[in-house]
């Protein structure tokens, strides 16, 4: 099952939906991310932006409101009301609990106190003047990226922040001035983990057209012949990122003739020098894209 069809809201309501209808039971932020066709770096990120909240807190917000309910309604016990919703040991469960309602759930049990509760999101139509997103269309034949690569976790604002931390404290950067070339210059790409552990695998570096020499310390992967959208994007904050990937999947993907092409990994540019505000930086969103049906 996925969310596919609809518009973009159709597609995240989808996803509530699937959430609230397993709320207790174990959600893959992968199986998430297919249900929309994207990346789970892309679907963390227009999930921040849309919602107002991460991923991750949204759902632990729902699971503490049901557990609420849950003690106030049953007899069941408090480590198998925790257990239900993700919780290893009765006092893990009773600190996050406690974190959200400002009670523990022997209180709850105990009388009527004051609880917290976060409803499902929900999602309404609104208009509003659209700003012109710049764009264009480049195929490009096959390439090879070059860089340091390594697992991450995301968090509610971003991604990858520490492989971009080790990518310049360990010199990398340095290493991998000779293969900017444009229109790539300096790449990182986001791929779905192999390790079973991370929530993403990032390689961070530069890419070049032929296959040589991989510096010490890093790897490289072979990007194959496609076709890509490239939007301009500017700021590197968090929030600016997820606004960004906002208006490519959420504005401009839908309406335009193409598709994500989830058999290749996307990738952000960037030039390789330091700017002089991040908030102003300018960068580029390379989405490889197919026509909408083509599914050679």
């Amino acid at each position: 099952m996925n969310a596919s069809g609809g518009s973009p809201i159709d597609r995240i309501d989808f996803v509530v939906q699937y959430i609230e209808d397993n709320i207790d039971r174990e959600i893959s932020y992968n199986d998430l991310a297919g249900m929309m066709h994207l990346s789970l770096y892309e679907f963390r990120r227009i999930f921040s932006y849309v919602c107002g909240i991460g991923i991750a807190e949204y759902i632990r917000r729902r699971r503490l409101t049901h557990a609420a309910y849950d003690l106030m309604n049953t007899t069941d016990s408090i480590s198998a009301v925790g257990q239900r919703y993700g919780y290893d040991s009765q006092s893990s469960f009773s600190r996050a609990f406690r974190e959200l309602h400002g009670v523990t759930p022997t209180e709850v049990r105990s009388g009527s106190v004051p609880l917290s509760a976060y409803p499902k999101l929900e999602f309404k139509l609104t208009l509003s003047e659209q700003t012109p997103i710049s764009y264009r269309i480049e195929r490009l034949g096959g390439f090879w990226l070059y860089g340091y690569m390594a697992g991450s976790h995301t968090t509610e604002t971003g991604c990858c922040e520490d492989v971009w931390d080790d990518f310049f404290s360990g010199g990398y950067d340095d290493r991998l001035k000779d293969l900017y070339r444009p229109p790539l210059f300096q790449a990182a790409g986001y791929m779905n983990p192999a390790d079973g552990v991370s929530d993403v695998t990032c390689i961070v570096g530069a890419c070049a057209q032929s296959e040589g020499e991989i510096p010490a310390g890093m790897q490289r992967i072979y990007v194959k012949e496609s076709l890509w959208a490239v939007i301009k994007a500017e700021g590197l904050s968090g929030d600016l990122i997820n606004r960004a990937y906002d208006s490519v999947l959420n504005r401009w993907l839908p309406e335009s003739p193409y598709e994500r092409d989830p058999e290749i990994l996307n990738m952000e540019v960037f030039s390789p020098e330091t700017p002089e505000d991040e908030d102003t930086a300018e960068w580029e969103i390379w989405l490889p894209v197919r026509m909408k049906g083509d599914r050679r």
